[in-house]
């Protein structure tokens, strides 16, 4: 990434953030923890999707880069799972050669609490996902799961699971995420390349 794209990057996020994450806003959003609107406005401005390559519509935003835009979300308390949704995952789809769907895709750990079985051409999901950040506002889910000796990616959308809201002590929503016998089609699956080693962050928590 050059220079001038990585300013022009962080001064896009910037002006957005002082324009329109003001503390009213923010508190406004304290509920819940996610401004919808806001992160619209990211998602126009291609924000979230920063970390993926450029084949996959991104900057190649490298770790340095990642975290300057977290200390500004941070910086402005941005009522959103930042660090899932703009650095995880993209992270993850990048680690396995797939896409990152539109709109808010949160990632949680797995917690081998999930159970995966096949079922005819497609797959049964069972289990829960605990501690979903934004889980009652996202549109997509990325977990992994150690399955078979393997690790695979499931890229999980709303209509899928049932919400059992909580929240942290900060009133974040980390809700639990439900599935019972809940069918998956095979390009929600992919398997995490050997030796990659996201288990231990992504899979069990």
């Amino acid at each position: 990434m050059s220079d001038e794209i990585r300013t022009l990057l962080l001064d896009s996020l910037e002006r957005l953030l002082h324009d329109q994450c003001t503390p009213e806003r923010v508190e406004e959003a304290e509920s819940g923890g996610f401004d919808a609107g806001l992160w619209r406005q990211i998602c126009e401005l291609e924000l979230h999707r920063a970390a993926l390559p450029e084949s996959q519509g991104g900057v190649a935003a490298d770790l340095p880069v990642m975290t300057e835009i977290l200390k500004l979300t941070a910086a402005y308390a941005l009522p959103a799972p930042a660090a899932e949704a703009m650095l995880l995952a993209p992270w993850l789809v990048t680690l396995t050669d797939s896409e990152l769907p539109d709109g808010l895709i949160t990632v949680a750990p797995s917690a081998g609490e999930l159970e995966l079985r096949p079922h005819g051409d497609e797959w049964l999901l069972d289990g829960e996902i605990r501690r979903v950040p934004a889980g009652r506002h996202a549109d997509g889910l990325l977990t992994v799961i150690a399955e078979g000796g393997g690790e695979w990616l499931l890229r999980l959308s709303a209509e899928q699971w049932q919400v059992a809201e909580a929240a942290n002590l900060a009133g974040e929503a980390r809700d639990t995420m439900r599935f019972t016998a809940q069918p998956l089609a095979t390009d929600q699956l992919t398997v995490v390349p050997v030796g990659t080693a996201v288990s231990w962050s992504v899979a069990r928590g």
